[in-house]
């Protein structure tokens, strides 16, 4: 099941929202009923698109606009300026307070649907594009490194006739290494743009998120001994989802990861599930350095990890990566700062009972 693209509807009339929600009903839609609201939710939602009525209480569309445009978490969602109004001079207003196009009321519901699909491709092909300078960037940096632990290693092999077998073997295993780190690499971007271009598929069922995360510390033992690091395990007999196992194994084994990578030697790592009536939580908490301020809300944006721009071992793609498959099954990834140092993620689904499993399972995905 691909991921539905994500639309946020600001009107202060209930039933002009109503109508959009039944036109857009495909969609994953959320409102707001003035320009204030809109930003909140537009900040928290990180909607796709947004249609957006240009006359509101308390902040009028256009401002609401041009404040959407100063945040950067926001420049590459599509805005669409929704007016009864059909005047040249509030349509250049709207362009030039940062909207992507102009809708009048009362609208045509087959022309709205096709420029939401438009602009959804665009957003799509420009986040698409945005990625491949990003990589192009990181890979300048991020390749010196294990590409030298590639060629070196092959041309002591290839030159050096006369080498002890623990020598051969020294060198062999500083090749595989560094083609291991760039085959890596490689797999995350080719994940992430599957993700961010919604033609990766999920294969959802029943699942236990218990049991996903005991298969995740499981696999990740032996680098974390390697780094004289253990997990400690509070884990609910069962947490039920409906979901993709494999893919949300991903997204919890990159959260373990960055724990075990920030983590000191001797550091402990909890790991707990829990559920409510309605959600299943997973918690991971380190007591490494903790996460600066200043950097938690850009954590989860690719390409954003500080390492980056230190050429150190990570490339700021696996929690991206992490929050998007969590995203995708209707749930949340959050990262705070512990107070007593390190550091806490948390992943939120929907927790789903018995018998909506069992109709869940007679039904298409």
């Amino acid at each position: 099941m691909r991921q539905k693209s994500k639309i946020l509807i600001v009107d202060d009339n209930p039933t002009n929202e109503r109508i959009l929600r039944a036109i857009l009903s495909p969609y994953e839609l959320n409102s707001a009923r003035s320009g204030v609201e809109a930003l909140e939710q537009a900040r928290r939602f990180e909607p796709d698109l947004v249609l957006l009525d240009v006359m509101m209480p308390e902040m009028d569309g256009y401002e609401a606009c041009r404040r959407m445009r100063m945040d950067p978490k926001l420049r590459l969602t599509k805005i669409v300026m929704v007016s009864a109004k059909a005047m040249v001079e509030e349509r250049i207003e709207g362009y030039g307070a940062g909207a992507d196009d102009y809708v009048t009321k009362p609208f045509d519901p087959d022309e709205l649907k096709a420029k939401v699909r438009v602009h959804l491709r665009l957003k799509t092909a420009e986040e698409l594009d945005e990625m491949k300078s990003d990589f192009i960037g990181l890979m300048c940096h991020e390749t010196r490194t294990p590409l030298a632990h590639v060629l070196t290693p092959a041309e002591v092999l290839a030159g050096e006739e006369d080498m002890s077998a623990e020598d051969r073997r020294m060198w062999a295993d500083l090749l595989l290494r560094g083609a291991r780190r760039i085959h890596r690499m490689h797999e995350k971007i080719l994940l992430l743009s599957s993700l961010k271009g919604g033609s990766l598929r999920f294969e959802r069922g029943p699942a236990d998120l218990a049991q996903v995360a005991r298969d995740a510390v499981f696999g990740m033992e032996p680098s974390a001994a390697e780094r004289a690091v253990r997990f400690e395990l509070n884990l609910v007999e069962e947490a039920p989802i409906w979901g993709d196992a494999e893919r949300l194994g991903i997204a919890v084994t990159a959260l373990l990861e960055n724990a075990v990578r920030f983590s000191p030697p001797e550091g402990v790592i909890e790991v707990s599930v829990g559920s409510d009536a309605e959600w299943v939580f997973l918690r991971v908490a380190d007591s490494g350095p903790g996460i600066a301020a200043d950097h938690l809300p850009r954590l989860f944006d690719e390409f954003s990890c500080p390492d980056v721009s230190h050429h150190g071992s990570g490339v700021g793609l696996s929690l991206a990566i992490a929050r998007r498959i969590v995203r995708a099954h209707g749930g949340e990834l959050t990262a705070a700062a512990r107070p007593e140092g390190g550091s806490t993620f948390e992943v939120s689904l929907p927790c789903v009972t018995a018998d909506a499993l069992e109709a869940a399972e007679t039904c298409p995905t």
